[in-house]
């Protein structure tokens, strides 16, 4: 893990803008919709990542990129993903990397 070139802490309601990708723990990977073109997110907004993926930022700083091992009850949990692509009860693994991050405060960090 390379934890970024800042050491600013990123924290909830921030906007962040990622480039994710995931895998099954098999490396099938089953998104990588946002490793070519980032996301960006107000980060503790509902439903926009996986609860894992969100912890995971927390880790990073901007210009961080990790790899993690979400366990099911932080990922997809009893229900799977909504599209059927991960089944209940999945482990996955996440490339996550911070490329951007703006405060919640509105100053560039």
């Amino acid at each position: 893990m390379d934890d970024g070139i800042d050491t600013v802490t990123i924290r909830t309601g921030d906007l962040v803008t990622l480039r994710l990708q995931g895998a099954f723990l098999d490396g099938r990977i089953f998104d990588r919709g946002s490793a070519v073109d980032p996301i960006a997110f107000v980060l503790g907004d509902p439903g926009q990542v996986i609860n894992g993926v969100e912890v995971a930022v927390h880790l990073l700083h901007k210009g961080g990129k990790g790899e993690f091992i979400v366990p099911s009850s932080m990922a997809f949990g009893p229900d799977g993903s909504s599209g059927g692509i991960v089944p209940p009860w999945t482990p996955v693994h996440y490339t996550v990397e911070v490329v951007d991050v703006v405060p919640a405060t509105g100053l560039v960090q």
